[in-house]
């Protein structure tokens, strides 16, 4: 009867060690689950304040984009008014000699030859200057743009980036799951 009475005070010996090992075993991996899970959160929330920055940058060279193309079409629209104008004199010019008389004919050639060069210097001096404007635009435009293909670009590539990481967490956690199944299974038995 001690026999007995000893070995089932050493099996509730060994039981409730067994199940103090296991109490202490499963605070202890649930602490550095935690822990972990924490500096993965972390890394995560870095990874994703990256591409807003960009988004942000790429967003104020779309809108000084919209500014410069605005200004273009309204050297555009100055244009297009200037050469009604322009229109417009000639017009008049031929309006003016349809009312003139025979007498006035000698006179009028040459008037009209004279107000056809200086419309015309007026055309070559307009359609020079909007030319010259139309050019320095483009290129404002021209590098603006390069900057924004090469930002989207880095947005691609930080985006790719972000969900190699995302995949990577992904099969950390996954791994720490099954470590975590497999201890909590292993201290069952």
């Amino acid at each position: 009867m001690s026999d007995v009475r000893e070995l089932a005070l050493l099996l509730a010996g060994v039981a409730v060690g067994g199940a103090l090992a296991w109490l202490i075993a499963r605070l202890y991996y649930r602490a550095r689950a935690h822990s972990e899970r924490g500096a993965l959160e972390s890394r995560l929330l870095t990874a994703e304040a990256v591409p807003d920055e960009l988004r942000k940058q790429v967003s104020a060279g779309k809108q000084e984009i919209a500014g410069l193309r605005a200004a273009l079409d309204t050297e555009k629209i100055g244009r297009a008014q200037a050469e009604a104008r322009l229109g417009d004199q000639q017009r008049l010019a031929d309006t003016f000699k349809a009312l003139s008389s025979d007498a006035l004919r000698t006179n009028n050639e040459a008037f009209l030859q004279l107000a056809r060069e200086a419309l015309n210097a007026v055309i070559s001096d307009a359609r020079g200057d909007l030319d010259r404007r139309e050019e320095a635009i483009g290129t404002l435009v021209k590098p603006l743009e390069d900057t924004l293909t090469r930002y989207e670009a880095a947005l691609r590539e930080i985006e790719r980036g972000r969900e190699q990481a995302y995949g990577g967490l992904r099969h950390e956690l996954e791994s720490l799951s099954r470590a975590t199944g497999t201890l909590v299974t292993a201290l069952r038995i």
